[in-house]
């Protein structure tokens, strides 16, 4: 499942790619429909629903470019801060969670002020937290 595609940089192998293997696209216009928070709690429902455990991937480009420079792939109408920390927060909580990663964080393209590892470090404080939430 891939959740938050936006834009116009989505290359159309990867597309293609992502179609010819049945794997669902949920793109950030028809998440934000719903709330994205309320968009990860159901693509986390109906995973658990069909596998043990369960792999997540952050690419930070997700993050619209305003708020994260230091991304190589960012872009105008991505994903806010709020959206993806309120996201990790529930992803931390989710029991069939076993591994996650984020990838696509580059401090060489950030601004003096580093707002963008800054980012990083929270997004992973913000998935730990709900891992500690969850086990309560």
């Amino acid at each position: 499942m891939i959740l938050g595609p936006h834009g116009y940089y989505n290359a159309k192998p990867l597309v293609d790619f992502a179609n010819k293997h049945q794997t669902k696209i949920i793109t950030l216009k028809t998440a934000r429909k719903t709330g994205v928070k309320s968009t990860v709690i159901q693509a986390l429902k109906t995973l658990s629903t069909k596998v043990d455990r369960i792999y997540v991937t952050v690419d930070l480009d997700v993050l619209d470019i305003s708020f994260a420079p230091g991304i190589p792939a960012s872009t105008p109408g991505g994903m806010t801060t709020e959206e993806l920390f309120d996201s990790l927060l529930e992803i931390g909580k989710h029991s069939k969670i076993k591994h996650i990663d984020f990838v696509c964080l580059d401090p060489s393209k950030d601004t003096p002020v580093d707002e963008t590892v800054k980012i990083g470090a929270y997004a992973w404080m913000q998935f730990v937290t709900g891992c500690v939430l969850g086990k309560k």
